[in-house]
């Protein structure tokens, strides 16, 4: 095996092994038909009770890989055009066909229908992702393309004596004016606000109770009633992630309630969402200007990559929410004819689906020890080969023996005192930080804590929005913490690669993202 320890490069909690199994493959075995190789050197997937981490060799697996692609960026931009075009288009096709799923009766299809669903799903899963992943392989763990654009900036703003405010411009000229999903969905969701009050049915809502309003409501105000409606099943699987849950119609009429409460200035808050992008697209002209990359042939067409990507990143993520929302109808179904929990048919791999499902060929006591603790390797293999063994799985004391052997656990120096990164979204705050891994750890969060985690999602929204600023150890400019801080306003800093590892629960704090910097006060 490898005489080189893997490194623990990313965290993800509240995940089961199904279906990062599948991105994995694509990256090991498929990514050749992208890059024209694949990422290297043996890729390790460990699961611990629903908390996964993986394991590479970073310079094989993640910076060839990285600086490879920022490479081909440079010197061929109509391939790269191409990419950009083929994520949206692959993803709607995704999602176009787990609409069938999620449409069809499940229960009256046969166990071979089910199976071939969830094959075909894996397929199309594939073919998506390995175009999506584009943007995340240009970045690498060492954020290559973000470095790039930021000390093209630092160049080109120490000339006229402002090099401190690289981050600043860095954030300005690479956030997307485009609307992503869910400013449409605040815009829809305003459009309601506006019909209720309309209609004069304010005071309907204000009732105490939930739950009359929404047993009430088709009979009352019907015709409010197919708006919420409307806009909850075009929005609800935005949250999702891997698991859910999704927004209920609950969740909706409880929005509208605290709406009314807080007397929101509904044309104020529309007319601003939109003159916002009109301000932005001025003022990334400006600084084009003022830099002179408006006249550079090459860092112009980066810096609209880079807008167009982090665009395209995010609405590959909510293609991929959304088919994981329709493809749990089917994991429930195929669950419900095993007796299994959606959790135990997500700890059974692609491969051993066919034996599962159709000759009813598995252990519940394997699955169960799969859950607890273990670990997948995926072994290196030529371009468009695989390997004969397949991925191997192990569990109990032989995935920790595997880890043991073949990954290095970093220590960190705890005397550190300052943390960089890279500048996602303006600002500067104080106060205490808190560790947001999950959303189990959101009750933590009070107005005004600075959010530190490996790195964000959309299930951990509301605790961002809570927060004076967030700071996340992964992630260039293209990662949904990048995204999001964004659309709320709240500073940010990206890809300190160590926060979470250095700061603990309930300590002072001051992030200066202008800077992209992390202090302890205390």
């Amino acid at each position: 095996m490898n005489k080189n320890k893997l490194t623990f490069i990313a965290l993800n909690h509240q995940t089961s092994i199904w279906p990062l199994c599948m991105l994995a493959e694509i990256l090991m075995y498929y990514f050749y038909k992208l890059a024209g190789i694949n990422h290297g050197g043996y890729l390790i997937g460990e699961w611990r009770n629903r908390i996964n981490r993986w394991a590479v060799d970073i310079e094989k697996y993640d910076v060839k890989i990285a600086e490879l692609m920022l490479k081909k960026a440079v010197k061929n931009k109509k391939w790269v055009r191409q990419i950009a075009k083929k994520i949206p288009a692959a993803s709607r096709r995704l999602t176009r066909f787990t609409q069938k799923i999620f449409n069809s009766d499940l229960a009256k299809k046969t166990n071979d229908e089910l199976y071939e669903f969830y094959t075909e799903y894996r397929e199309e899963f594939i073919d998506m992702y390995l175009y999506a992943w584009f943007p995340n392989a240009l970045e690498g763990k060492k954020n290559i393309f973000t470095s790039k654009l930021e000390n093209y900036l630092k160049i080109k703003l120490k000339k006229i004596g402002q090099e401190e405010r690289a981050g600043e411009y860095l954030s300005i000229l690479t956030t997307p004016t485009k609307l992503t999903n869910r400013e449409k969905e605040e815009i829809d969701f305003i459009r309601i606000l506006f019909a209720v009050k309309k209609a004069g049915a304010e005071k309907f809502f204000k009732n105490k109770y939930v739950n009359s309003i929404e047993n009430r409501l088709p009979q009352v105000w019907p015709k409010i009633n197919k708006l919420i409606m409307k806009h909850h099943k075009k929005y609800c699987w935005l949250p999702f992630d891997y698991d859910g849950p999704a927004w209920s119609k609950k969740y909706f009429l409880e929005k509208i309630k605290k709406s009314i409460q807080k007397k929101t200035k509904l044309k104020e808050k529309l007319s601003a969402i939109k003159k916002e992008k009109e301000q932005l697209k001025k003022l990334q002209k400006k600084i084009a200007r003022k830099i002179g990359l408006d006249k550079d042939g090459e860092y112009k067409f980066l810096f609209a990559l880079a807008r167009e990507l982090l665009y395209l990143k995010d609405y590959r993520k909510d293609a991929l929410f959304k088919s994981y929302y329709h493809m749990d109808k089917l994991i429930r179904e195929i669950g419900r004819r095993l007796s299994l929990s959606v959790v135990q048919v997500k700890h059974i791999l692609p491969s051993e689906m066919e034996n599962v499902l159709l000759k009813r060929k598995f252990s519940i006591r394997e699955i169960n020890k799969r859950i607890k603790y273990s670990a997948l390797l995926y072994q290196p293999v030529r371009a468009g080969q695989f390997p004969k063994q397949g991925v191997k799985i192990y569990t109990g004391n032989q995935a920790k023996s595997l880890v043991k052997r073949m990954v290095e656990e970093k220590n960190y120096d705890s005397t550190i005192k300052e943390i960089k990164g890279h500048t996602a979204y303006l600002g500067k705050a104080q106060g205490e930080a808190k560790l947001v891994f999950s959303p189990s750890d959101i009750t933590k969060m009070k107005k005004g804590d600075i959010l530190i985690s490996p790195s964000t999602n959309p299930n951990l929204l509301p605790a961002m929005r809570l927060a004076g600023a967030i700071v996340t150890d992964r992630g260039g400019i293209t990662c949904h913490a990048a995204i999001t801080s964004r659309e709320l306003k709240i500073p940010c800093v990206i890809g300190t690669e160590i926060a979470t590892k250095i700061l603990r629960d309930k300590q002072m704090v001051e992030v200066d993202a202008d800077h992209g910097l992390v202090k302890i006060i205390k």
